[in-house]
């Protein structure tokens, strides 16, 4: 019942992220998802829907889940995810993947295949230097959002914005 994230795919259907998988509603059915249908223990936190339809899962524990209506194809450390722990998922205008996890961000391309990894877009006080992901958004511009917070802090944290192939940050001092 712990509901972590909601999204609407391409065919009207409502997505849920749960603490154990994923539910789908078409309006009339539910459909669950969960470890024994191939999805990792840990529960799916972040729903989005590529344009070919496809779903794309990021998941508490296990790094991201694509599904394709049938299978499940995951995407892992093991793949150049800079951590399993995914918090946020966008495309990008070249269909590059902008993955958020708890210790930065790594982009995928096209193909799916690593691109590269952001570590320290937000300045925290040493010797601190993961930059755990909120939430990512792409404004109309192409510009990369990214909320950063450090749990652990309790007061570390802000948005940072990637443009022109640079970060820039913004604190409450800036007048977030």
């Amino acid at each position: 019942n712990q509901i972590k994230c909601i999204t609407e795919d391409l065919s009207g259907n409502i997505w849920f992220g749960t603490n154990n998988g994923a539910s789908m509603f078409d309006g009339a059915t539910w459909t669950n998802y969960g470890t024994a249908d191939g999805l990792p223990f840990g529960g799916v936190v972040s729903l989005t829907t590529h344009s070919n339809g496809d779903m794309w899962m990021g998941t508490g524990l296990g790094g991201v889940m694509v599904f394709n209506g049938a299978i499940f194809t995951g995407i892992s450390t093991a793949d150049g995810l800079i951590d399993d722990r995914v918090r946020a998922i966008v495309f990008d205008g070249l269909d590059n993947k902008w993955i958020g996890t708890s210790e930065g961000i790594s982009v995928f391309n096209n193909a799916n295949l690593f691109g590269m990894n952001h570590t320290t877009m937000f300045s925290l006080p040493a010797p601190d230097t993961l930059n755990p992901i909120e939430d990512i958004e792409i404004d109309s511009q192409g510009r990369i959002w990214v909320g950063v917070y450090v749990d652990y802090l309790v007061t570390e944290g802000g948005v940072c914005v990637y443009a022109d192939n640079e970060w820039f940050e913004y604190h409450v001092g800036d007048g977030l």
